[in-house]
């Protein structure tokens, strides 16, 4: 973050006029090599990965991995036990630093068709390109926040470019406007767009195991150990969920298992 926020006051002090549009896409760059380094540089320091040993299981993934024509650099098991009993897993690197994660809660907790489910729900984001638009709408949104902060700080603070001292002055403000244009103006989009993706993918994730059971007892499963709400208030999910709820993913595993 201090790196971040040193590259933006650089930018603001080199080109004040046009800090807006350079600093986006300078965030897009500094996405795509966050998204490549994340798992190799950056998880690491927070958890401990090891090998997945059982051979059954990792077999089983690499099938899933084939079939849309995907390479993993490995398959690792993430310690999250010791920071909470939520399960979680991922595709995580983009290229060569592609790994599968999984929590060590999950594997405890889940069989190995219902794993299956969960990476070929992941493999799904990756067949549909969702980590590159997500980069792309993201691009956009930081954009057209920064050319929208631009033009309220200027309007209500003439001396806001003037120097780095009243930039630094005014980041509190700088962050207050950009926290409610985020979350206000692209909050509510934004988990809808995510839904969407998540739709995708589980789709995708229903379309390639044989067990199209187990993609509800894995949904069920978390539901009830992660103490999810499944049929969560409208307005409810249109502010704070990034993913269908539960019950709208398991009423749409089983239409998709009748077809079958």
């Amino acid at each position: 973050m201090i790196l971040l926020l040193g590259l933006l006051f650089w930018i603001m002090a080199l080109t004040p006029q046009y800090w807006w549009l350079i600093a986006g896409l300078a965030m897009a760059m500094v996405s795509v090599v966050f998204a490549t380094l994340f798992p190799v540089v950056i998880l690491p320091i927070f958890n401990k990965y090891t090998p997945i040993q059982n051979k059954e299981l990792t077999d089983a993934l690499e099938k899933i991995l084939s079939k849309a024509g995907l390479k993993s650099g490995g398959f690792f098991m993430e310690d999250l036990s010791r920071q909470t009993k939520k399960e979680n897993a991922f595709l995580a690197g983009l290229g060569k630093t592609r790994r599968v994660v999984l929590a060590d809660n999950m594997i405890k907790n889940m069989n190995v068709p219902e794993i299956e489910s969960i990476i070929a729900h992941e493999v799904g984001h990756y067949k549909r390109k969702h980590i590159w638009k997500n980069i792309a709408l993201g691009t956009l949104q930081q954009l057209i926040v920064f050319y929208v902060l631009n033009w309220a700080l200027k309007s209500i603070f003439p001396q806001f470019l003037t120097s780095t001292r009243w930039n630094l002055t005014l980041f509190p403000f700088f962050i207050i406007l950009m926290t409610a244009i985020s979350s206000f103006l692209f909050g509510p989009l934004g988990n809808a767009l995510s839904r969407n993706f998540e739709r995708e993918a589980d789709r995708i994730s229903l379309g390639m195991i044989k067990d199209k059971k187990a993609f509800l007892t894995a949904m069920a499963g978390l539901a009830d150990r992660n103490l999810l709400n499944a049929y969560p208030k409208g307005w409810v999910k249109l502010l704070y969920y990034s993913h269908p709820p539960i019950g709208e993913r398991l009423q749409m595993g089983e239409n998709f298992a009748k077809k079958f």
